[in-house]
């Protein structure tokens, strides 16, 4: 018997920034809006690399940041806007 694990991710965006995000992309996803201080849903994507895009709608800056995910079975991931507009990854647990 062979038993083989699925990838199933999703992957949500955290804005801890003091501005509102919009046109927020993950990859190919368009996650649209995160106001501050609020979480997006949750929405799957594929192992791998990707890249983070959007705006600021205060200050008109621009996010930009990449990551990647990996792993088999099922993993939930969040990608954080820190109060600097850093942007970091991580598995929710």
């Amino acid at each position: 018997m062979v038993s083989c694990k699925k990838e199933n991710h999703s992957v949500r965006v955290r804005n801890l920034y003091a501005s509102d995000l919009a046109n927020v992309h993950v990859g190919s996803i368009n996650v649209g809006s995160v106001p501050s201080g609020t979480n997006s849903s949750y929405y799957s994507i594929a192992a791998g690399d990707f890249i983070i895009t959007g705006a600021s709608s205060n200050c008109g800056g621009n996010l930009n940041g990449s990551g990647s995910i990996s792993g088999t079975g099922k993993h939930r991931w969040t990608i954080t806007v820190n109060g600097s507009g850093n942007v970091s990854i991580r598995e929710d647990f």
